[in-house]
């Protein structure tokens, strides 16, 4: 019967679980384990054919593992559910990580929000991330990925030959501005599947609004914006409102928000 490891450490009980192959779910998150913890679970998992789920959130590791997780992913091909999030992983991590992401895969939940990456590692990781056909959920919220980033998104998936099931996306407080939430609306009118974006606390202008309200009209469409609908820079409005969830019900009450 599988098992959970959830320990605040690692014990050689839970080292012999992994082992033998009797564990289903890893999560060490908020453990702050050193990233020779980490290396060894990393190993550990690589080796477990049974591990479906791996939460590593909020350890505080750097680039210096993402060559030993980035391993981990491409030999472990079980994995649905994989949470990195709050870590230090940065550009060259991103890196690590996105060449172990380009091996088939059946990952549908990834979260790698907080931890650093820019605009140049967002560019690597994209390109596994649009030939992950199995991904569901997708969370890069809080990296200073800015408007590149999500360029960098949208020409990925254009260009992979895999259709993708992406059904949410999670760019909050990612340094996004026009350029970007209008590369976001035309995500998700590329991806059908596309039906909920998290895009709040950042500085989208009035036209990125427009942008963004015109996928927001497509029954089904969820749409998550900060400032009524978002930080309208351009008309000097900084009063900051309540979140809303924007579907063709909401459409009415958020445009009092955005100038005509």
């Amino acid at each position: 019967m599988e098992e959970s490891a959830s320990l605040l450490k690692i014990d050689q009980e839970t080292l012999t679980k992994l082992s033998k192959d009797k564990l289903g779910q890893v999560n060490f998150s908020g453990a702050k384990l050193s990233e020779l913890a980490v290396q060894v679970i990393s190993y550990a998992v690589e080796k477990a054919n049974n591990v479906f789920s791996v939460n590593l959130a909020d350890n505080g590791f750097t680039s210096g593992v993402c060559r030993d997780l980035s391993r981990m992913l491409s030999v472990n091909q079980n994995l649905v559910f994989v949470d990195f999030s709050y870590n230090n992983i940065d550009n060259e991590g991103a890196e690590h990580l996105a060449a172990g992401l380009l091996k088939e895969n059946k990952i549908k939940t990834l979260y790698l929000n907080s931890n650093a990456i820019g605009s140049m590692g967002i560019s690597k990781l994209s390109i596994s991330i649009a030939r992950m056909n199995k991904l569901v959920s997708l969370d890069l919220s809080q990296n200073p990925i800015g408007d590149e980033g999500i360029l960098c998104l949208l020409k990925a998936y254009k260009e992979s030959s895999e259709e993708s099931n992406l059904q949410s996306l999670y760019v909050d407080d990612c340094g996004i501005q026009e350029e970007g939430a209008m590369a976001a609306a035309a995500l998700m009118s590329h991806i059908p599947s596309l039906v909920t974006l998290h895009i709040e606390d950042n500085p989208i202008s009035d036209r990125g609004a427009h942008a963004l309200l015109s996928m927001a009209d497509v029954p089904g469409n969820k749409l998550f914006l900060t400032t009524g609908v978002a930080n309208i820079e351009d008309s000097g409005t900084q009063k900051k409102l309540p979140p809303l969830e924007l579907d063709p019900h909401f459409l009415k009450e958020a445009r009092k928000y955005i100038p005509a």
